[in-house]
């Protein structure tokens, strides 16, 4: 949604705009969207890491000045538009976004890539080269983390979470992690993202990821070699490998872009296709794609 800087604002803005002090002087659009801007940067300085708004990027496509949730779909205001179109400054409660982020979180993760040992590679039901699938790559939100049954009928045996502070609208989140390694023997890679444009994902982190996920197949390998055949034909069964964050949309997308571009050689353009390919609201904020392009490029 553009404007011209004179144009007239919706009246159904007015009644906000007169009962806001910082914004009761503005008169045409174009105003109201410097404005908005302005605020919204002076909002982002003071949400502390562990503020809940740190969850979101919010894009300020939408220049109404005060979010409103929908009753039946609390990701959306009452105009029919997603939170994350808003000006950051519009969003005044964090219960909107904590009700946002777990309405439109899934608890199921969607499947990315399939690998073998031959580092085959499937995905929407198209075959490149053969071989046994061995290694599942899924991408999700933080409540595909919570699924005890969707990471027991996938096999997801190690984990990588990318969001910061997740216990603040999830606070159960940390135990959960814990009974993943104490009781379930499944590793898991805790990074702390920020999903935000100022927000420099640490090279080391790209990384990590590499070496968490290859030693992780290497394992596998390892431990299957160890056994006899009718053991492996009994009890193979494909490793899965979850990547989240808290929507399953832009840092957890960053790191599987990441890793499959590098697996596969890809350009990040490649790798973020693939990804989409498989999960369509993946969508890593600018910032992230420029990071991850960057990454790539000096991988080749």
């Amino acid at each position: 949604m553009t404007s011209t800087p004179d144009e007239q604002i919706p009246s159904d803005f007015l009644e906000d705009l007169q009962t806001d002090p910082n914004l009761q002087d503005v008169t045409t659009l174009g105003q109201l969207r410097e404005k908005l801007a302005a605020l919204s940067a002076e909002e982002s300085q003071r949400d502390g890491p562990g503020s809940v708004f740190q969850q979101l990027t919010f894009g300020g496509t939408n220049p109404n000045p005060l979010f409103k949730p929908n009753r039946f779909k609390k990701d959306h205001g009452q105009d029919g538009v997603k939170i994350q179109q808003y000006f950051r400054y519009a969003v005044k409660d964090e219960k909107h976004v904590t009700e946002a982020l777990e309405y439109s979180c899934d608890n199921q993760a969607s499947k990315i890539l399939e690998l073998s040992d031959e580092d085959s590679r499937q995905y929407r039901g198209a075959t490149f080269c053969s071989g046994h699938t061995r290694y599942v790559l899924y991408l999700g939100g933080f409540k595909s983390a919570l699924n005890m049954n969707f990471l027991a009928s996938n096999n997801i045996k190690y984990i990588i979470n990318t969001a910061s502070n997740l216990e603040v609208f999830a606070p159960k989140f940390p135990q959960v992690m814990r009974e993943h390694v104490e009781r379930h023997g499944r590793k898991v890679l805790s990074l702390q993202w920020l999903d935000s444009l100022d927000f420099e994902i640490p090279e080391d982190d790209f990384l990590q990821i590499i070496n968490f996920i290859e030693t992780g197949i290497q394992d596998d390998r390892d431990r299957r070699d160890g056994q006899s055949s009718s053991e492996a034909e009994t009890k193979d069964h494909p490793v899965g490998i979850l990547i989240h964050c808290a929507q399953g949309r832009s840092r957890s997308a960053t790191a599987m872009g990441v890793y499959v571009g590098w697996k596969l050689n890809l350009s990040m353009e490649q790798a973020n296709a693939l990804v989409k390919e498989g999960r369509k609201m993946a969508d890593p904020n600018q910032s992230f794609i420029e990071q991850m392009r960057k990454f790539l490029g000096q991988q080749f």
